[in-house]
């Protein structure tokens, strides 16, 4: 009876994501395709403004605010090597781990 209780919650939930997944694809498209602007514009704490310019949102002024994220583009771009780099480290020492399992029950 117990697992039956478990279930109900993970069914319902696994129905619910799927909900939301359906609605998604239907506002934007399944890739992003129905996306008015497919790239992202400003970075941190600047946004386009309607007549060209950019413009500081989030804190800054008098009564305080929230100090958003910034980085620009070069802050992005060495994040982005940084993190590839990583991958490629964990890469090679999951390789390295499996090469040594394989050896063990060839030996064993």
């Amino acid at each position: 009876m117990g697992c039956f209780y478990f279930s109900i919650p993970l069914i319902g939930g696994y129905h619910v994501m799927q909900w939301a997944i359906s609605k998604s694809h239907e506002s934007i498209g399944e890739r992003g395709e129905k996306l008015k602007v497919k790239r992202l514009q400003g970075y941190g704490d600047k946004i386009p403004s309607e007549d060209g310019k950019t413009q500081k949102v989030g804190a800054g002024g008098l009564g305080g605010g929230v100090h958003l994220a910034v980085s620009d583009e070069d802050d992005q771009k060495r994040s982005k090597v940084m993190l590839e780099r990583f991958f490629r480290q964990e890469r090679k020492k999951r390789r390295l781990k499996e090469k040594g399992k394989e050896t063990e029950n060839d030996a064993a």
